[in-house]
């Protein structure tokens, strides 16, 4: 891994497994008092551009985690909700959702202004507890993310495990945002 830096929090992440089909990207600040997002993928890795939490752009110490499918064992979904305002239910291209190595569905929909549903749903009943829901802001704009609710619930073909995300601007307000989501057990 090499990171090379662009300009004030501006950073290309060179992977040596450069970015696969199928990957998704994970960043996060290890300063509370800032947010990392991931600005854009690359063919060598990922863009990660981080801010304060005013908005300015910042040098502040973050961490990248790059996740593909192929995981066969245990829980495993990730998506780029990349249709920051569409108001209907999409399955965002990539995405990946995997249940004990039974391939599932994943569903984002816009519930208003800088809130999102996303629904991962598996013909595979299982006990998913334990799973970790992580999300990172998308592009090369001040954006907060965090998964503010999460249920399980009986599905049509499953279970289903459903994360309410809402994005927020730097003084706090709701603000539309396309992001990357994760979910493991």
């Amino acid at each position: 891994m090499l990171i090379e830096r662009i300009g004030v929090g501006d950073w290309y992440v060179h992977l040596g497994t450069g970015n696969p089909q199928g990957s998704m990207f994970l960043v996060s600040s290890t300063d509370a008092n800032s947010v990392c997002v991931v600005g854009e993928w690359k063919n060598f890795g990922a863009r990660v551009k981080c801010f304060n939490r005013t908005g300015v752009v910042a040098d502040v110490p973050f961490k990248v985690l790059q996740m593909a499918h192929g995981r066969p064992d245990g829980y495993f979904g990730f998506a780029w909700a990349d249709q920051r305002s569409l108001t209907t239910s999409y399955t965002p291209a990539r995405s990946v959702y995997v249940n004990h190595g039974v391939p599932g569905t994943v569903h984002v929909v816009r519930n208003g202004v800088g809130t999102y549903t996303v629904d991962f749903t598996s013909p595979h009943v299982a006990d998913i507890r334990g799973e970790s829901v992580q999300v990172t802001p998308f592009g090369l704009a001040f954006a907060a993310c965090a998964v503010v609710s999460e249920t399980q619930a009986p599905a049509a073909v499953g279970t289903s495990h459903i994360a309410v995300v809402e994005c927020r601007n730097e003084h706090e307000a709701l603000v539309d945002s396309r992001f990357n989501i994760t979910i493991l057990s």
